[in-house]
């Protein structure tokens, strides 16, 4: 067991930081999933496996672009995948991290309001930046380690909740959410649908999957640089890494998606009020024993500081562009961020993100090409020869 653990400690902390990042405010409440699969209900079932797959794909890709061509920043990053179109992608992923990091605190706001209906003041988003700003100012291993250690437990609560509400009986068949008929169109709207839920988690997560990455060539993800720069870049060397990022992308889709599934399974199974909710992982638990409802807000709670710390994480590079002392760059991000939040959640979740999936969504066609194009055979990927391998010393 400890062997195992060990040879495969980069991909499943990898594989966290994934799950992590889709596992924020909108997922961990239930509200995302309602947004894109409310037309279809149950009917959505059998397709959950074509998510975690395009999951597997999306986050393969992010990872492999990101160990051949180690971006140092997201800039970087849009010039290698849009070239002299990229300053326009550098201003859509600073409103699209802005808008994540907003949608999170907002998150807070409304998870506050369900457990202290008579305190106005907004407690929870205020305390959750002063600790997304501590963990951010770490760096990359301060959002590794927190996300390792506290994801597994939020899965494991998450999946208890639903699998709690599906063994209580149903509501009668004309209060439940009505399942879509499948036919082509339907079929084709599901498929779309899938696309840009995708599209809009990719965004935020593959940005970071891409920079962790190529951090991962130098060091071993969460601890202390170890340059490989005086290491031969051998083809077992590479192999090696080419199966750290099959693992990484292989439990991360499977993991959301098998969450996905059973997520969905509860939610529209349960009485057809739960789509007013703006919490409805709380409705699906309101008749449990108050202690675990107390654990159930702890994991809301963790679950939005885990995708919190990631956009911040991502949209705080930007700042600090124009302001190079990085903690007053992190502190002003998560300021800003908190005043775009006053926007609600409901409202940030129903009207902008559709909108940053399809953004998402040319990433991903961009990764497609790059891949193809520049990655799959360039001198990192196969060995050819070890001046090619340059390590960045970037800064964690």
């Amino acid at each position: 067991m400890h062997t195992l653990w060990v040879n495969n400690k980069k991909s499943i902390k990898l594989a966290m930081f994934f799950v992590g990042t889709i596992i924020g405010a909108g997922f961990a409440s239930g509200r995302e999933l309602l947004t894109y699969f409310l037309p279809f209900g149950t009917s959505i079932l059998p397709f959950i496996a074509l998510l975690g797959l395009f999951f597997f794909v999306s986050a393969y890709l992010y990872i492999k672009v990101g160990q051949v061509h180690k971006p140092t920043n997201i800039e970087d990053f849009n010039k290698l995948l849009f070239g002299k179109a990229s300053i326009v992608f550098n201003y859509l992923i600073i409103l699209s991290y802005f808008v994540f990091l907003s949608t999170m605190l907002a998150g807070l706001d409304s998870l506050s309001k369900v457990a202290f209906p008579n305190i106005r003041f907004p407690i929870f988003s205020l305390l959750s930046v002063f600790i997304a700003i501590v963990i951010v100012a770490r760096g990359a291993s301060g959002i590794l380690n927190v996300n390792f250690v506290v994801i597994p437990f939020i899965i494991l609560i998450i999946v208890a909740v639903c699998v709690y509400s599906l063994t209580r009986p149903l509501p009668p068949p004309e209060y439940l959410i009505p399942h879509a008929r499948l036919t082509p169109f339907t079929i084709a709207s599901m498929l779309s649908h899938i696309a840009l839920y995708i599209g809009t988690n990719m965004l935020l997560a593959g940005g970071a999957l891409a920079k962790f990455s190529a951090e991962g060539n130098e060091q071993n993800l969460g601890d202390k640089i170890q340059n490989y720069s005086g290491q031969s870049t051998d083809n077992s060397f590479l192999k090696k890494l080419n199966n750290d990022s099959i693992k990484a992308s292989l439990l991360g889709g499977v993991f959301i998606g098998v969450l996905v599934a059973i997520f969905i399974l509860a939610l529209f199974l349960s009485h057809r009020s739960i789509v007013q909710e703006d919490i409805p992982l709380i409705f699906l638990s309101h008749d449990l024993p108050a202690h675990f409802i107390i654990v159930i807000y702890m994991v809301l709670f963790a679950a939005i500081i885990t995708s919190l710390c990631s956009a911040l994480f991502a949209s705080s590079h930007f700042v600090n562009d124009f302001i190079k002392h990085k903690p007053i760059a992190i502190t002003l991000t998560a300021l800003l961020g908190y005043i775009i939040s006053r926007f609600g959640f409901n409202f940030l979740i129903t009207y902008f993100y559709p909108l940053l999936g399809v953004i998402g969504l040319v990433y991903i066609a961009r990764l497609i090409v790059v891949y193809f194009s520049k990655t799959k055979n360039s001198p990192t990927e196969t060995g050819l020869s070890k001046k090619y391998y340059k390590p960045n010393n970037l800064e964690t």
